[in-house]
C-alpha cells in the first residue's frame, strides 16, 4: 500500500499577516453593527466631537490600513497558489 507524500512545510506569516487584515475589517465594520439598519452607516450616533475622533482614530489605524493589507494577500494566496500548480504540473 503506497503511503500518502509528506506535507510541504507552510508559511506562517502570510496566515498571520490576513488574520490581523481580517480583525482590522471586523474591529471597523463594528461600527455599522451597532446601529439600527435603517439609520446607515454614518448616520447614527456621531454627533459628538468625542464620537468622532474615535472614529476618525479607528479609521485612520485600521479601515485605511486592513482592506489594501488584505487584497494583497488575496492576490499573495492566489500567487502561492499558482505557484504551486505550476510545480505538480
Amino acid at each position: 500500500m503506497p503511503t500518502p507524500p509528506e506535507p510541504a512545510e507552510r508559511a506562517l506569516m502570510p496566515d498571520l499577516l490576513r488574520a490581523f487584515a481580517l480583525f482590522g475589517i471586523a474591529v471597523v465594520n463594528v461600527v455599522g453593527f451597532a446601529q439600527p439598519f435603517t439609520s446607515g452607516f454614518h448616520d447614527g450616533g456621531l454627533n459628538m466631537g468625542l464620537d468622532q475622533a474615535a472614529f476618525a482614530g479607528v479609521a485612520g489605524l485600521f479601515l485605511m490600513k486592513s482592506y489594501p493589507l488584505f487584497s494583497m494577500m488575496f492576490g499573495a494566496g492566489l500567487s502561492y497558489q499558482l505557484s504551486a500548480a505550476a510545480r505538480a504540473g
